[in-house]
């Protein structure tokens, strides 16, 4: 910190980081802490700075991820006296009580009598007792008139009442006096500062010509309260608001059960805790009840509900916001008496000329010509008569009104028109607000023999749909969205698949997975959906074709890493390959080319040494570190280049950069003002030249001047997703989550071909389907059609909560889950591509409003799955250190934000504490450290391997809903210390001490997984499924256990059951006595149960432990 200009010289103070147990971690974004004393000079200096990172290696660069400077805390009492005692002007006695805690030594006033005068106050500190029984008590301020004795406002600064605490008035000049809003209280009382007045008045009063002065009183009055009062009282700090209703209902049932004011108030927090009283307000059920976009083709979420089902939408205009502003759809206007409007290759409809003209003077005489392909180039007013923007042949934009639909006397010319006359009261006005009375909703569906000729669901281009009353008048259908319901008491019972078959898989199967959260309401059904596996055991080259590929999937430019220096044109360069613990990559290239370096034999031969002992399969390259011991080089001063070509076993390994031939997804530089050398410079190595490759410029091929240094590369690093080393095989799970989408999983999914006869279906929570008959509340975000372009999408959470606390019945409960979301909190801006977003955060928040009575820890389990708070707290995707060595060869630790935070923040928070919540102390009062950055360490290799689940329909966006699943591979599979000593599992019995043929003891549990083998738990190879040469463990007719599985009517048949738990041991007769375990077993020929184990521990390690090797390989063991 820095600051010049002052008063007493200039500043410059270095502060390190403060945090207990720091380790920095250079691969990850870092906490850092540091507290400073803003000294009298540093306040006088004119200019002050902070530069962060100002020794850092050369070569190195420091990204910032987020900065403030705030005060540290607020100032507690010292234990020595600090103030004089208080000045009072004696117009009552008063006594001075030695009040004996650790606050200053400050004489202690008492309120004055009820209906005795107040007492005067001087500026200064102030100790007062708390206010005796039934008395208020409070201290005022008061500004005098011209008269020096009558006040001309009263200000209230501060109250106690019946013993209690002194608190801060409301008020914003309260408000202003106390630090974050509280009054330091003691064992008697509470110490305030009472403000100087100051010598100007005139900010304080608009009538300050007539004050004289400002003066501070305490004051008493009775305190007595009637029953409505206190009823009152307790509704404003247990609801959002008092109402009459709520108010009568309370009195009402004091009056009539004779039952007393606590009793009363007993019995109405029962209620409201008892969901068989009072009905669960969801905000994800609100929302999604009330969301009734506009939708003209389906998309992933739902589908355009149908012109003939009840509660559709017709309207009264010709042109909606939709229309605008696509050069491809083209109006036509033609006619001669009366202008045909026909839009997007269909008829929309007829208007005389006298009211289609355009707006304005100077275009007053303009004819609409029937040969020129008009645009709108303006979002439509959606009225009859509003504006609508069409741009002419000279492109002005100029405006004309928005028609009516009328197509009488060109029935002809449109390709669906049914009869609205059917139902007598059939139409009813809707969205009149939004509408302006143009917009009407069927009551019941059409009967016309129209509908069946009409698709069943409508795309982008289809010819429009007209209605014809009985007046002659004319409507268009207004084709809404329609999403179904799949709660977790009634999941859809084909998964959406009647859907997606409709929609030929624009709107996806809508099956959630099995979890926690649903699995004892899932039901079996014999035809739904379910959705693809993901392929995550799926490998894929890196090569030409994959990223190729992925351009054409997603895209998004992908890229591998070439002309990265290991010494630029600025002469920053790479550390030497001998530096321990270092990193280095090498390159194999042609031995034709070799020009080995000239190195002293110790660097040879240590480099060579880790070369030849290299694992590394990848085909053009390997990666090498260099131990931080057992390894040494001789290397001299003269001997420090870090760019060395070695000759070793007839192969030539050239020194690269450690990014070189690493592909990245690169589309950050492809956006407007990312890339200072522009987005063609990007965009061609894929567009134009058709390469996998971008060559980084360090050596420009036209201007040396224009050579890039290295750091333009480090600076921007971060904001590219790493893909892998091109030539490297990786699976689809680990691709970034901008490349893993749907059609990625898709185009590589392997397990088509499962039979998937049998399948399990499984709701969510607040799941339900939206009702149109309550017209238009909620657009989507994630979709491109707006029903309201002034309405932003991004508020209607804000808009859904606001409504619901105001409306709801089960009051107690909102409040307890606003409470709640104040401490397990999660930041929308944290939460990549939330733009818009609604049902992610109110399905979070919901979280809070199901167990607002219920057990804490199951709020942590759900918070701690839900992928908002895996993004928030950036454990998503998390990996272990020993996965990402074995697949990337980098060092890395997993992500310790969570594994922090849910200590700190969301439990047991720093220190340790007593029972009654005090903190623990040592003999020298010290407290104790509720975990150290080693306890942080070891949690945070617990929270690896979650991932969001597999995107499905039904939800507004991607899946940041369902709760994560773990994906076994990325979890760590060593032993995690706990805060208490020894190790997490250490109360778990070890797997190796289960009875024999425990799978067939009472308690026992299976998971039905329907017709495909793969278990759900354990992770197998996609091909398992598919493999006939796969030995399956399938129980015969003879088995017990097949007995209990299939539940077996009268009729013979199965009926499988989602979860079944042995009742008692039971013994085993065919194969299950062959098995040590089970995994997966087969009851009919397509039908099977995965078998739980349970939570046991495994040994980690061995006594005379070996190492296997491949047989075949082309590298020693070591």
């Amino acid at each position: 910190i820095t600051g010049t200009h002052c008063e007493n010289g200039n500043e410059d103070k270095m502060y390190w980081n403060k945090i207990n147990f720091f380790q920095w971690n250079p691969d990850a974004f870092n906490d850092f802490k540091s507290v400073f004393t803003v000294t009298a000079n540093l306040a006088s200096c004119k200019y002050v700075a902070v530069e962060i990172g100002y020794y850092l290696a050369p070569g190195k660069a420091l990204v910032v991820d987020d900065f403030q400077i705030s005060p540290e805390t607020t100032f507690p009492p010292t234990k020595s006296p600090t103030f004089s005692p208080t000045k009072v002007k004696p117009k009552v006695p008063t006594i001075s009580p030695t009040i004996a805690t650790d606050a200053p030594t400050v004489t202690a006033i008492s309120c004055p009598l009820v209906g005795s005068e107040p007492i005067e106050i001087e500026p200064g500190p102030l100790m007062v007792n708390f206010a005796p029984k039934g008395t208020l008590c409070t201290v005022s301020r008061a500004i005098i008139g011209d008269d020096g004795v009558t006040p001309i406002t009263i200000v209230p600064v501060a109250r106690s009442y019946e013993k209690s605490k002194w608190e801060v008035a409301a008020g914003a000049f309260a408000a202003s006096i106390f630090l974050d809003n509280k009054i330091p209280c003691y064992d008697q009382g509470c110490q305030m500062l009472i403000p100087d007045v100051p010598a100007n008045l005139s900010y304080m009063h608009q009538h300050i010509q007539r004050a004289k002065g400002v003066t501070y009183y305490l004051s008493s009055y009775t305190y007595g309260i009637s029953e409505r009062n206190e009823y009152a009282r307790f509704l404003e700090s247990s609801t959002f608001g008092i109402t009459s209703s709520e108010l009568n209902a309370l009195e009402t049932h004091s009056s009539n059960s004779n039952s007393s004011r606590t009793g009363v108030i007993s019995k109405w927090i029962k209620n409201q805790m008892d969901v068989n009283s009072t009905v669960v307000t969801s905000h994800r059920e609100f929302w999604r009840k009330r969301l009734n976009s506009r939708l003209l083709s389906p998309v992933r979420l739902g589908k355009p509900d149908h012109p003939c089902s009840a509660h559709s939408k017709w309207r009264r205009y010709t042109f909606i916001n939709s229309d605008c502003c696509m050069s491809t759809k083209i109006l036509h206007v033609s006619g001669t008496n009366q202008y045909i409007l026909n839009f997007d290759g269909h008829i929309r409809t007829v208007v005389s000329k006298d009211e289609f003209f355009v707006v304005g003077d100077k275009y007053a005489n303009y004819t609409f010509k029937a040969t020129f392909d008009y645009t709108l180039c303006g979002d439509p007013q959606e009225m009859v008569g509003g504006s609508l923007r069409i741009k002419l042949e000279d492109n002005e934009c100029v405006a004309v009104q928005n028609p009516k639909i009328d197509l009488t006397n060109h029935e002809n010319k449109a390709s669906y028109i049914l009869n609205l006359n059917k139902t007598t009261n059939l139409l009813q006005p809707i969205d009149g607000k939004w509408t302006y009375g143009n917009g009407f909703i069927t009551s019941n569906s059409l009967d016309d023999s129209f509908c069946k000729l009409i698709p069943p669901v409508a795309e982008v281009g289809d010819a429009p749909v007209f209605g014809k009353l009985s007046d002659r008048s004319w409507l268009q259908f207004d084709p809404r969205i329609e999403i179904s319901s799949n709660t977790l008491n009634e999941p859809l019972s084909d998964g959406g698949k009647n859907v997606e078959l409709i929609t030929g898989g624009v709107t996806v199967c809508a099956n959630a997975p099995r979890t926690f959260l649903n699995e004892n309401t899932c039901s079996l059904s014999e035809n739904a959906c379910s959705l693809t596996s993901g392929s995550s055991d799926l490998e894929v080259v890196l090569d030409n074709n994959t990223i190729a590929q992925l351009y054409n999937l997603t895209g998004r430019y992908v890229y591998g890493m070439l002309g990265l220096p290991v010494i630029d044109s600025y002469g920053q360069e790479l550390y030497h390959p001998c530096t321990p613990g270092l990193k280095s990559r090498w390159e194999l290239i042609d031995i034709l080319e070799c020009n080995p370096t000239d190195i002293l034999s110790g660097t040879n031969a240590s480099l060579t040494s880790l070369l030849r002992m290299n694992s590394d399969r990848n085909p053009f390259m390997r990666d090498i570190f260099f131990p931080e011991e057992g390894l040494s080089c001789n290397v001299t001063e003269g001997d420090t280049n870090p760019e060395i070509e070695l000759l070793v076993d007839g192969s030539c390994w050239k020194r690269v950069h450690d990014d070189h031939m690493s592909v990245f997804d690169l589309t950050y530089w492809t956006q407007e003002g990312k890339h200072m050398g522009g987005v063609y410079n990007i965009k061609k190595w894929r567009d134009v030249r058709h390469e996998a490759f971008l060559k980084f410029p360090s050596k420009h091929p036209i201007r040396s001047s224009s050579d890039h240094p290295i750091s333009r590369w480090y600076i921007t690093k971060a904001k590219f997703p790493f893909v892998g080393r091109y030539g490297d095989s990786i699976k689809i799970r680990d691709l970034p989550n901008e490349l893993r989408t749907d059609d990625v999983t898709k185009f590589y999914d392997n397990t088509v071909n499962i039979d998937k006869s049998y399948l399990l279906v499984c709701g969510s929570p607040g799941e339900i389907k939206n009702d149109r008959s309550l017209g238009f509340h909620f657009d989507v975000g994630a979709i491109n059609t707006r029903t309201k372009q002034n309405i932003d999408p991004g508020q209607n959470r804000k808009f859904v909560w606001l409504m619901v606390v105001l409306q709801a019945s089960d009051q107690l409960r909102q409040r307890v889950a606003w409470a709640l979301c104040q401490i397990l909190v999660v930041v929308k801006d944290a939460i990549g591509n939330q733009s818009g977003r609604s049902e992610w955060f109110l399905h979070y928040y919901d979280i809070f409003v199901r167990h607002a009575f219920g057990n804490y820890r199951d709020i942590l389990r759900e918070i701690s799955y839900s992928p908002l708070m895996a993004e928030n707290l950036s454990f998503l995707r998390s990996k272990s250190g020993a996965y990402v060595w074995e697949t990337q060869r980098v060092k890395a630790y997993p992500d310790e934000n969570f594994a922090r935070e849910i200590m700190q923040l969301f439990t047991i928070g720093t220190v340790k504490l007593n029972m009654d919540g005090t903190p623990k102390l040592d003999k020298q009062g010290n407290t104790f450290l509720a975990y150290t950055n080693q306890d942080i360490m070891s949690f945070s290799r617990a929270w690896t391997g979650f991932e969001t689940q597999l995107n499905r329909g039904n939800i507004e966006s991607d899946n940041h809903l369902d709760p994560l699943q773990i994906v076994a591979p990325w979890r760590d599979k060593f032993p995690k210390t706990g805060l208490n000593g020894g190790y997490v599992g250490d109360f778990f019995p070890l797997c190796v001490d289960y009875p024999e043929k425990y799978f067939l003891r009472k308690g026992a549990t299976y998971h039905f997984i329907g017709s495909s083998s793969l278990p759900e738990l354990m992770t197998d190879p996609p091909q398992f499924a598919i493999d006939e040469s796969i030995k399956q463990v399938v129980l015969d007719e003879t088995s017990v256990l097949r007995r209990v599985l299939c539940n077996e009517s009268s009729d013979g048949k199965c009926h499988f059951q989602s979860s079944v738990k042995l009742k008692h041991h039971i013994q085993c007769t065919s194969i299950e006595c062959e098995v040590d375990t089970l995994r997966v077993v087969q009851v009919e020929g397509n039908a099977f149960f995965e078998y739980l184990n349970p939570p046991c521990v495994q040994q980690v390690f061995y006594d005379n432990a070996k190492k296997l090797s491949q047989r075949y390989r082309t590298y020693p063991v070591v």
